[in-house]
């Protein structure tokens, strides 16, 4: 074998060898990222999702209590229709109510003039 040959062979021997050094570092690299890094990233997933469902039911949650609170608006507001037209009824029975005693009062009155009716 020549020396050129001997030279060549000894290269060949090099490159290979590095080769095979970078493949190891680049295989221990992927393990420990596959080790350290893809357990970190499953329990991040794990808690994202967690917060993700969370979220979700916060979410229904919140439009059933919009939707409830529409619906003691409404109510509110039937309840003040039926408040204002109670009070009108009363204030109109009031009304009513005195004119009749007044009434009352002026027959008493008027047949008995001696005796005028107390309040």
């Amino acid at each position: 074998m020549s020396t050129v040959q001997s030279l060549y062979a000894n290269e060949i021997v090099l490159i290979l060898k590095a080769w095979a050094s970078a493949s190891f570092a680049a295989a221990l690299f992927f393990a420990f990222l596959y080790g350290t890094v893809r357990p970190r990233l499953k329990r991040a997933f794990r808690i994202a999702r967690r917060n993700h469902d969370a979220l979700r039911a916060a979410r229904l949650r919140v439009r059933a209590l919009e939707n409830t609170c529409t619906e003691f608006e409404v109510e509110l507001v039937r309840i003040d229709r039926i408040r204002q037209r109670t009070e009108e009824h009363y204030v109109g029975m009031r009304r009513r109510w005195e004119d009749l005693n007044s009434e009352r009062r002026a027959a008493v009155t008027a047949e008995h003039p001696k005796f005028p009716p107390t309040a």
